[in-house]
């Protein structure tokens, strides 16, 4: 065994790992979808939840094991003081829950914002279109510990049409982006992402000198 290479190795891995955190690679992320569910659609305060929860996975191996991902349910109010939006949404803890971020289990818990647009479209008689949209950011923390994982941006837009007060369709798309934060909790996810890394890049070096 050649410990030389493997501590090279290591040091390498380490190098890409910490180097992600400073945005050499870019940041994870993870698009959430489902069926949004809340009442009343044409009013305000209106509690949102999601159901049926699927996800796309995140390419970049931040977040894992998201086969089981829950969305929590978030109060949406009225009022904004952000020009061009008309509602607002108070601090959710484990909005999103049973994932691991980086190889931990993992909350992302989002902050309170007042980005948020609530559109009524209700040009025909018993038949309108309702959406909820927001930008919104946060935090991911450890689910055991709380320790402090990564920061947490995206967007968020949920709607729901009826046509004959029946409804038609229901849809619910969450985009996050999440930038990882140096803890030793985070320290072997890390070192696997930027192992991962190293065979990418030794891979794509043998497909050149093959050419």
């Amino acid at each position: 065994m050649n410990f030389k290479h493997m501590a090279a190795g290591l040091a390498s891995a380490t190098v890409l790992a910490v180097g992600s955190l400073a945005g050499v690679s870019p940041a994870q992320a993870l698009i959430v979808g489902g069926s949004p569910d809340y009442s009343p659609l044409t009013s305000l305060p209106t509690t949102l939840t999601v159901i049926g929860e699927f996800n796309n996975g995140d390419l970049t191996g931040g977040f894992t094991n998201v086969s089981g991902l829950l969305v929590n349910s978030i109060g949406i109010k009225a009022g904004s003081s952000s020009p061009g939006f008309n509602a607002h949404y108070d601090a959710t803890t484990a909005f999103l829950s049973n994932f691991k971020y980086l190889g931990v289990d993992a909350v992302l818990n989002i902050f309170s914002g007042d980005r948020v647009l609530h559109t009524i479209d209700a040009s025909l008689p018993a038949t309108f279109t309702s959406t909820i949209d927001f930008d919104f950011t946060g935090e991911i923390r450890a689910l055991i510990g709380g320790t402090l994982l990564g920061k947490a941006n995206g967007g968020f837009s949920a709607g729901k049409t009826f046509f004959d007060n029946v409804q038609r369709s229901s849809n619910f798309s969450l985009d996050i982006q999440a930038t990882p934060v140096p803890t030793p909790a985070l320290l072997p996810g890390l070192l696997a992402l930027g192992a991962g890394v190293l065979r990418k890049r030794k891979t794509e070096a043998c497909v050149e000198s093959d050419n």
